[in-house]
């Protein structure tokens, strides 16, 4: 269309008309138009979203399933190299449940760090990018407000706590089941 030509008109229906009767009533009177119905409008918008969204939820669980598995090999391959001082450890009186808190602690520890410097330097780069973003999605782009932002890096940070707990749940398990004097003398 040339500059400063109309594309698109939008028509406000009385409460209790029926939009499809006025579509084509519109598709009648007037040569050249074409109606589109505000819901086959929006809809079809609305199901690309949808699909965008589970595809993405779905890379996501399964990006944090496998990292969740990558962590607990991690950190069964950390306790197997520190059998020894571990044993080392329960020899001299510590008890199970002190050699499982103290690996759990050092992983939460871990995961507390990172977590913070994960949310930092995201939030960084997506403050920085924002109108790049903004540009290539052809959509505005809105910074959440301070307390929004606040609830979703405690709830990231929550998150990555969870999934090191979980991860190192089982390594730290059966590394203080370890009888001491068998991990001392291989």
């Amino acid at each position: 269309l040339p500059q400063g030509e109309i594309s698109t008109v939008m028509v406000k229906v009385a409460p209790g008309a029926d939009p499809h009767k006025v579509a084509l009533q519109i598709l009648l009177d007037v040569p050249g138009v074409v109606p589109i119905e505000s819901p086959s409008l929006f809809g079809a918008f609305r199901e690309q979203m949808l699909g965008l969204l589970w595809g993405f939820m779905a890379l996501l669980g399964l990006a944090w399933v496998l990292s969740t598995v990558m962590i607990g090999l991690i950190f069964s391959m950390a306790a197997n190299e520190r059998r020894r001082e571990i044993a080392v450890l329960r020899a001299l009186g510590s008890t199970r449940y002190f050699v499982f808190e103290t690996i759990l602690s050092e992983a939460a520890l871990l995961a507390f760090a990172a977590g913070l410097l994960g949310i930092a330097a995201s939030s960084l780069i997506v403050y920085l990018a924002r109108d790049y973003m903004a540009a290539s999605l052809r959509m505005p782009f809105l910074f959440p407000s301070p307390a929004s932002f606040l609830v979703l890096a405690l709830a990231g940070l929550g998150l990555s706590l969870a999934t090191v707990a979980l991860a190192t749940f089982l390594p730290a398990w059966r590394t203080s089941r370890q009888e001491p004097a068998i991990t001392m003398r291989e």
